[in-house]
């Protein structure tokens, strides 16, 4: 396995979680189809990032392919709720803003249907600072 293979599952945290490479799982995914859901549209960075990653986890995994599906809508709502439903046969992941699921799931948006504690987190592909802003006459000052 390649340096780069490693540092990008190993920051995926897929490797692991999926059992690649563990015994335990030899051979499950071989002439299997894994879904990765994106929740988002299929031209912004996220689209990039599943492009990118989806043949080295079908690589690592031992699968035959990782199909691409970009559900956007509803801010990542709709694509999220399908991975929520799907079986939990280990075919079926997600690639999304981990944030904005838990705040989303947290302040009750409308039509979701997940809990956002109850999903299992493979890891982030980056990692960027987020900032929390309000207009100038706010009486939120800190």
């Amino acid at each position: 396995m390649s340096a780069s293979l490693r540092m990008t599952m190993a920051a995926l945290g897929i490797g692991a979680a999926l059992g690649a490479g563990a015994g335990h799982a030899e051979g499950f995914y071989e002439a299997k189809v894994v879904t990765l859901i994106v929740p988002h549209s299929a031209s912004g960075g996220y689209a990039r990032y599943s492009q990118l990653l989806a043949p080295r986890i079908a690589e690592e995994l031992g699968a035959e392919e990782v199909r691409i599906e970009h559900h956007s809508g509803a801010g990542g709502i709709l694509g999220s709720n399908l991975v929520w439903h799907a079986e939990p046969d280990g075919l079926t992941i997600g690639l999304s803003s981990g944030s904005s699921l838990v705040l989303t799931s947290l302040a009750g948006g409308e039509g979701v249907q997940f809990d956002a504690t109850e999903f299992t987190y493979l890891g982030r592909p980056t990692s960027d600072d987020r900032i929390i802003f309000v207009g100038q006459d706010s009486p939120i000052q800190s």
